[in-house]
């Protein structure tokens, strides 16, 4: 317990506290408000304090639970329209690589799906064979219109994808920021459990000159009187 935590604890029971009217700390008020706070009425104060804050948290904790069970559906619920989209932009994907491949291969011509110039490469080989009054062409044709019609269903939905995709990331954020929240008040409320049991106990053993209470009061008495002797 510092210097400044027992000051103010001691100042939220005194009226006017231990400040000035303007608000600023005189170091002596300070040292004279310290002194004449017992230990047993500090414990007591601080436990008081402990108790309070123990009792707000576990509603708030509750509210925080119920938030984290939302994030935690809508996530899921975004993670899935994402997932959904991505396997649809690539079903969509290797049907129109089907397509092409099955239009170069009628019209027996090597191209990579992959490379963007493959429909333009089909289509010079496909004039070919229509100059040349191949039959072919004509499967060759229906093929890469299909394989047209799938990369534009594709983009269609890759354009889905990237909302889906976003509206995740923000759910997802969410979901961090509820956990977080939770996890921070059962920590407070842990602390508050642990720290409630230690006053109580320190107040049923009772207080001598060994506690750090009386510890800290000596220690700035000292620096007081040093720095006033100094100062004389």
């Amino acid at each position: 317990m510092s210097s400044a935590e027992v000051l103010h604890l001691h100042a939220a029971h005194r009226p006017g506290g231990a400040f000035t009217h303007h608000g600023v700390p005189n170091p002596r008020m300070d040292v004279e408000a310290l002194l004449n706070v017992q230990p047993d009425l500090l414990a007591r104060l601080i436990l008081h304090r402990r108790e309070r804050l123990a009792e707000s948290i576990p509603p708030r904790l509750a509210d925080a639970r119920a938030r984290l069970d939302q994030a935690v559906a809508q996530a899921s619920s975004s993670k899935r329209a994402r997932d959904a989209s991505a396997l649809k932009v690539d079903g969509l994907r290797r049907e129109r690589d089907g397509f092409l491949a099955q239009a170069a291969d009628v019209l027996d011509i090597d191209i990579d799906v992959n490379d963007g110039n493959a429909a333009a490469t089909i289509v010079a080989a496909m004039a070919r064979a229509s100059e040349a009054g191949e039959a072919e062409a004509t499967t060759a044709v229906t093929a890469l219109k299909a394989a047209e019609k799938a990369e534009a269903a594709r983009q269609e939905h890759a354009k889905a994808h990237e909302i889906a995709a976003d509206a995740f990331q923000t759910d997802d954020k969410a979901l961090r920021s509820a956990d977080s929240r939770v996890r921070k008040l059962i920590n407070a409320l842990d602390q508050c459990h642990e720290a409630i049991a230690y006053w109580q106990g320190a107040i049923a053993d009772g207080f001598d000159g060994a506690h750090p209470l009386q510890d800290e009061a000596r220690a700035i008495l000292e620096a007081t009187s040093n720095g006033t002797e100094e100062a004389a």
